[in-house]
């Protein structure tokens, strides 16, 4: 289920797989993360090359937006330490119900090929920060913004995506390997493999599914995900 929400939609990783790894195996939070890393780095390499074979990656795109993102969110994790942890989830269920109407309402005019994809820096930095400092973001803010701000096709936009996420989740991932070597690597095997098959019947679906519905079905995915958080953060 979580490949198959990679590989079409171009997110549901972490947000999706440390709570279903902690609520429904009963893995250690510190366990699910690093396994979750592990999970979403090859399912999105996946997606990403399913992608890259159809030609929807924007890699200059992907490039100044990583540029931004990178010490962004190395900011913002510093930043958290000194926030209300309801306080920024409920920040993020705002945003998050913003871009989901935004998406819903955008007209459906050709991509502007004249934007520069500089443009993306500035964006890094936005989502690179907030991921930082909410530990929840990826492919939930990257597809929006590219798609409204950058101005990429929707299929386009998941593609970047993807190659955006595997590359941030496998730095991820080396980072909490040198912390924590004794994952369950049997476990970690069984779900790359049973990602990577639904992350490419998600990307077969994304191929055959319109930008507009795409956009319809994302923005509901990000209401009800900004609905999950805000009641989390209340309670």
């Amino acid at each position: 289920m979580i490949g198959l929400a990679l590989g079409m939609l171009g997110a549901g990783g972490g947000v999706l797989t440390v709570p279903a790894l902690t609520f429904i195996l009963g893995e250690p939070v510190s366990v699910a993360v690093a396994a979750s890393l592990g999970m979403v780095s090859t399912n999105a390499a996946t997606g990403a090359a399913l992608a890259w074979r159809d030609r929807l990656i924007d890699l200059r795109t992907a490039a100044f937006f990583l540029i931004g993102a990178v010490p962004a969110a190395v900011v913002g994790s510093v930043v958290s330490r000194s926030v209300p942890g309801d306080a920024i989830l409920i920040v993020l269920g705002v945003l998050m119900v913003v871009a989901a109407v935004a998406l819903v309402k955008r007209p459906y005019t050709p991509p502007d090929r004249n934007r520069s994809p500089k443009v993306s820096v500035p964006i890094g930095v936005a989502i690179g920060f907030l991921t930082g400092l909410s530990g929840v973001g990826g492919g939930f803010l990257i597809v929006p913004a590219l798609v409204l701000v950058v101005g990429l096709r929707t299929q386009v936009a998941i593609g970047t995506s993807l190659a955006v996420i595997s590359l941030t989740s496998l730095t991820g991932l080396l980072s909490h390997l040198t912390q924590r070597p004794d994952l369950p690597w049997l476990l970690l095997a069984v779900l790359v493999v049973a990602g990577i098959a639904g992350a490419t019947v998600g990307s077969r679906l994304n191929r055959r599914t319109s930008d507009s519905r795409l956009d319809r079905i994302f923005a509901a995915v990000l209401v009800v995900l900004a609905v999950a958080i805000v009641i989390a953060a209340v309670n």
